[in-house]
């Protein structure tokens, strides 16, 4: 059994998407923790099985948001956007996109088979290694070798 959630911090309490979401989950109950602290927000996301983040221009890496879930391996339900190409190998393993006809299966191959689900956290995570600060630090400190 889950608990759905919208966690989040300075947000307007959007009752649409909140009833999109509830819709799309066949949710009766949702539970909110808005306006909470970035503490509160870490947390409170750290044990989710999936994250449903939907954005006005479509999910990217330019989204903190989208990036702490990969980094936990937590699966995301999102919308595509047109900044959205990074993501492309993260399709159908970790990342799904609600404008796939194949969403509700997905989500239910998640909810059924465990290394299905531990195949696209791991997924996620091995993507999330290149944007950590080691690693950005490597490669300027490369390019700074290479230009020598």
């Amino acid at each position: 059994e889950f608990e759905l959630c919208f966690i989040g911090g300075e947000v307007n309490n959007n009752h649409k998407y909140h009833k999109d979401v509830k819709k799309l989950f066949d949710a009766n109950e949702i539970k909110y923790f808005l306006n909470i602290t970035n503490e509160q927000i870490d947390y409170m996301v750290k044990d989710s099985f999936l994250a449903i983040q939907f954005y006005n221009d479509g999910a990217s890496l330019r989204r903190g948001s989208l990036l702490a879930m990969i980094d936990r391996g937590i699966p995301i339900i999102t919308n595509k956007g047109e900044y959205g190409e990074e993501l492309i190998s993260l399709e159908r393993k970790g990342i799904f996109y609600r404008e796939n006809t194949s969403i509700i299966s997905d989500i239910e191959r998640l909810i059924i088979d465990s290394s299905y689900y531990e195949k696209c956290s791991k997924e996620l995570i091995n993507f999330s290694d290149n944007y950590s600060f080691t690693n950005i630090g490597d490669q300027y400190q490369r390019m700074i070798e290479e230009l020598k």
